[in-house]
């Protein structure tokens, strides 16, 4: 059987690996932008779960 075992320090993690991570308080701007672009394989799949505040 497989075990679990907690991340931590998952944002050093990314940073230590190269990838840019960016925080947004609205992504609609983003996803609206994208939508009406040329970008034709593009994927916001879990938008309806994101929290507007």
């Amino acid at each position: 059987m497989a075990s679990v075992e907690p991340l931590n320090n998952l944002v050093d993690r990314l940073i230590n690996l190269n990838i840019e991570v960016r925080f947004t308080p609205n992504l609609y701007p983003l996803r609206n932008a994208i939508l009406s672009s040329s970008v034709k394989d593009f994927g916001i799949h879990r938008f309806a779960n994101a929290k507007c505040i």
